[in-house]
């Protein structure tokens, strides 16, 4: 790493030994014929290798499956509140100029499948592909786990008169862990014949999973693969609208997986990136 001394001049020669001279942090700088020495490491300078951190990318995946399977317990619970099917969908604007289409749902889980492939294939190939696995999984742990809480504390009424929800069954621990379990097997998705319960709605899982996906990839990508860049992003835009298409999800669930999702990711890598934070942490605790 290459750092640059300069000498700056203080305000007179004698300041330097003057008892009036205020301390620096809690500490004097160098202070040499009048001139104090400063150390500025060269701007964007980083150290080549990073640690690996195996075992902090193993607690990451952990929180990761937990963090899965509280969110299916949630759907369980709370799919023995919603409202009873005489309460009519609320209004929603883009469910009144857009029909519903029935296969829409299954497409978005398609693309949302083949974004998470290209994401696999980028951490697979990536130089600190440890740390891009960690980050990715910490990120949607902290997404599921908010979700859990937005879907618990307002439940909203089912979105179609068209779609199809399990009959309710009670709350006994059996129950609700058995369709926990059988969501989490099926990652709670369509394709696999698991999404059948209602009231996951704020905000939209499949939503958030297809932009943390396509913002992964492009963080952790060259700049200069804009054409990956272009491509995953109209498979994001296409996902979502697709979502949308299902009345599956009300606008609104979408809008928040959008905002909350973009500012999560943004604020994270800002903290990560930040080398003040880092300062003596040589573990890279704040990754």
């Amino acid at each position: 790493m290459r750092t640059e001394v300069f000498m700056v001049p203080t305000s007179s020669p004698s300041s330097s030994s003057s008892s009036h001279s205020p301390p620096f942090d809690g500490m004097k700088p160098p202070v040499s014929n009048g001139y104090i020495q400063l150390t500025i490491e060269e701007p964007g300078s980083e150290p080549k290798e990073f640690p690996k951190e195996k075992l902090k990318t193993a607690l990451a995946l952990t929180l990761f499956v937990l963090s899965g399977l509280l969110t299916t317990t949630t759907i369980s619970v709370i799919h023995e509140w919603v409202p009873d099917r005489s309460i009519p969908p609320l209004p929603d604007v883009f469910f009144m100029n857009i029909p519903r289409v029935d296969w829409s749902f299954k497409v978005s889980e398609s693309i949302g499948m083949l974004l998470f492939f290209i994401f696999w294939v980028v951490v697979f190939l990536h130089k600190h592909r440890w740390i891009v696995m960690r980050r990715a999984a910490f990120l949607i742990a902290l997404l599921y786990t908010l979700r859990c809480v937005t879907m618990f504390v307002t439940i909203l009424p089912v979105p179609s008169d068209q779609l199809m929800c399990s009959p309710k069954m009670g709350l006994s621990i059996s129950i609700v862990m058995k369709r926990a379990f059988r969501l989490l097997s099926g990652f709670g998705m369509s394709v696999t014949g698991v999404h059948n319960l209602c009231g996951d709605y704020i905000y939209s899982g499949h939503s958030f999973i297809l932009i943390i996906t396509y913002m992964m990839i492009k963080q952790y990508t060259p700049k200069t693969f804009y054409v990956l860049h272009w491509f995953t992003w109209l498979l994001c835009a296409a996902g979502i609208f697709f979502v949308l298409m299902s009345h599956e999800h009300y606008t609104v669930d979408v809008v928040l997986a959008y905002y909350i999702t973009t500012r999560l990711f943004w604020c994270y890598h800002t903290l990560a990136n930040n080398r003040e934070l880092r300062v003596g942490a040589l573990s890279h605790s704040c990754q």
